[in-house]
């Protein structure tokens, strides 16, 4: 079976996984060539923070969320995910900060979907083959709730391979601050 299959989604071949947990504190570690992320936090974890960590060729995305609230990744170093994002957000996602990272050279630098209450600060999001940030939102799939409420602030957004930021049926968003610099495009909001 192979980690491609539609039938079999590889959520739990991850370098870490974090499920059902609170209060937890991962630092320094090196998250690398698992079969699918190097991180995940999913099934209502909470108050987990990821911090000065490597996450590099995994098979899909750096570091992800998943039905979870109150995440920090801060000061992490995410690239070479030639099938995903450097961080994904995904599905009931609230109150996150997102500080202080590197996501370069994914396909996609920051993917996100059906999340609400998230800040990004000071994040380098360059040299993505296509999107920097990709925020998908209102009438993607059914019953979707797009994403609301985010402020992306003093980021570094360049030499990504599609726009710096697209964003698709979101609400609520304060982008102020950001160098946002030779992208095949700037910002794109529909």
């Amino acid at each position: 079976v192979s980690e491609t299959s539609i039938t079999h989604p590889w959520i739990y071949y991850n370098c870490i996984g974090v499920n059902l947990c609170q209060y937890v504190n991962i630092q320094g570690c090196e998250l690398f060539a698992a079969r699918s992320g190097g991180f995940t936090a999913t099934y209502n974890s909470k108050f987990i923070t990821i911090d000065s960590c490597s996450a590099h060729d995994n098979y899909f995305d750096g570091l992800t969320a998943y039905g979870s609230e109150s995440i920090r990744f801060t000061n992490n170093m995410c690239y070479n995910h030639s099938n995903g994002a450097g961080l994904s957000i995904d599905t009931d996602v609230f109150y996150c900060v997102i500080a202080n990272n590197n996501f370069n050279n994914n396909k996609l630098g920051v993917f996100a979907r059906f999340s609400s209450d998230l800040t990004f600060t000071g994040n380098t999001v360059c040299a993505n083959s296509t999107h920097g940030f990709f925020l998908s939102g209102y009438n993607q799939t059914p019953n979707d709730q797009g994403c609301d409420k985010w402020t992306i602030t003093g980021n570094s957004i360049g030499r990504n391979g599609g726009h710096g930021i697209f964003m698709q049926g979101c609400n609520d968003f304060t982008i102020t601050g950001n160098t946002i610099y030779n992208n095949n495009n700037g910002i794109n909001m529909t």
